[in-house]
């Protein structure tokens, strides 16, 4: 089984970086966040928050990135997919480390196979949130799962380290801690009593962290975070985001709510009858995975400003949230099927259990790569020519390297495929000034009454003006 899915998850994996390489490239966000590290110290860059974020961490990889040469996507691209590649052999070790069991497998795979990653590896800055956090939440997970049988002080500080290194990248470490929290209360009743004063001080010195983390966090970003303010909003924001999770859990090409649905609610009967302990571990789930969604819905700028479209256009929200989703899934299936497809009666009946789990993989892999391949087309536009245009700028200014002074630009917008946010990232200096070429600009106002200036067409290819 492991073999199988790893199999398809490589492939699937593959799928998406050729489709990213081919169509991908930097972004607004990107382009800003580059050319505000070459322009500043790197204690003073670190210390700033990031729109609502305070993560000291991505902040750190993102003034590496044009200090150690030209950023250019495909590289950052083979960074992204290989901690993708570690987050998902980090979960599959933790899962093994709770318990050996084949639905591991299966559970790594969805993971791995899941609709919106494909969205995620478009987008240098979102990505460095979320797959480090991923990546870091598993190591954590294995840790913790190491320390409950162990109770060594190398596990205990292994999962705080995990845990506040997953918030130096993203806020939502602090969901991680949760997560080992609400797992540790759902195996209560499976616990030695001797060992439960061990694991609970653990949560609770977690819980000290994210204490003080919440502390900091909420003194740099200031007030532009409040549940009061959206309270109207949730309960809607909640049901769409779920409604999209659902969906997303088996692929989606078209509307796979109720399907989604069907299957979850079976499942649950499943484990349930099997294992009625299961439901203090699904009710766990539950909760985490809505504290994980509720943590969006609390944006209080990205809400009010976009509505209810906000869950609808932001499939990059749902990646981290399938991590949460998987590691119940896998704890619930370890318990119902200790021995995985071996604990079904007779030889045919085992069989035919593995044989339908390789087909669901397959058919799995098949409908999430379709699906991935719109929704990245959906997100972002014209990504195509957002790559050709900066290739074409790259080539231009590589051939103007050897002249002897900077060249001389007009200034102006670059294209909303570029980046449809606008604002000071649409600018062709900053553009310019993040690959690392340094030129003057003038704005074209001005650039009219001067000769010997360049300009940037509107598919990236640079052009003499001389007259």
């Amino acid at each position: 089984m492991i073999a199988v899915s790893g199999a398809l998850a490589l492939a699937y994996t593959l799928a998406l970086f050729w489709f990213c390489h081919e169509n991908g490239s930097l972004r607004g966000d990107d382009i800003l966040y580059f050319a505000d590290a070459r322009r500043r110290p790197f204690l003073d860059f670190v210390a700033e928050q990031m729109d609502v974020h305070a993560v000291p961490l991505h902040r750190a990889a993102t003034y590496l990135v044009p200090h150690l040469g030209r950023p250019d996507y495909g590289a950052l691209l083979v960074v992204m997919v290989a901690v993708h590649a570690l987050g998902v052999w980090l979960l599959y070790r933790a899962l093994q480390a709770f318990a050996p069991n084949p639905g591991n497998a299966f559970a790594t795979f969805w993971y791995a196979s899941f609709v919106e990653m494909g969205v995620i590896f478009l987008w240098w800055t979102s990505a460095l949130h979320r797959l480090p956090y991923v990546a870091l939440s598993a190591l954590s997970l294995y840790a913790y799962a190491r320390f409950r049988r162990e109770h060594s002080p190398a596990w205990a500080a292994c999962v705080v380290a995990s845990v506040i290194g997953a918030l130096g990248f993203f806020e939502k470490g602090v969901i991680t801690a949760m997560m080992l929290g609400a797992i540790e209360a759902a195996l209560f009743f499976e616990t030695d009593p001797r060992d439960r004063r061990k694991n609970w001080l653990l949560v609770g010195g977690l819980a000290i962290v994210c204490c003080v983390h919440f502390a900091i966090w909420r003194s740099a970003v200031g007030s532009s975070w409040s549940s009061v303010a959206v309270a109207p909003l949730l309960g809607t924001y909640m049901l769409a985001s779920y409604h999209l999770l659902l969906s997303g859990t088996v692929g989606r090409v078209t509307e796979w709510r109720w399907p989604a649905l069907a299957l979850w609610t079976l499942l649950v009967a499943v484990t349930i009858r099997r294992a009625p302990r299961t439901s203090l571990l699904w009710v766990a789930g539950f909760f985490v995975v809505s504290a994980s969604l509720l943590t969006t819905g609390l944006s209080v700028p990205r809400l009010q400003t976009w509505g209810m479209l906000l869950p609808y256009y932001s499939h990059r929200y749902y990646a981290d949230v399938m991590f949460d989703v998987v590691v119940f899934f896998a704890l619930v299936w370890q318990r119902a099927f200790p021995s995985g497809a071996w604990a079904l009666r007779g030889r045919k009946s085992r069989w035919l259990s593995a044989s339908s789990a390789i087909m669901a993989m397959t058919a799995l892999a098949l409908v999430s790569i379709k699906s991935s391949f719109k929704l990245m087309r959906e997100t972002y536009g014209e990504t195509r020519a957002a790559k050709r245009y900066i290739d074409n700028v790259v080539a231009g200014m590589e051939r103007l390297k050897t002249a002897p002074h900077p060249p001389a630009f007009v200034d102006g917008s670059v294209p909303i495929y570029l980046n449809p946010i606008g604002g000071e990232t649409a600018r062709k200096s900053v553009l310019l000034y993040a690959l690392g070429y340094h030129a003057k600009f003038y704005e074209p106002r001005v650039a009219r009454r001067r000769r010997g200036l360049y300009s940037i067409t509107d598919s990236g290819e640079i052009q003499s003006n001389r007259r």
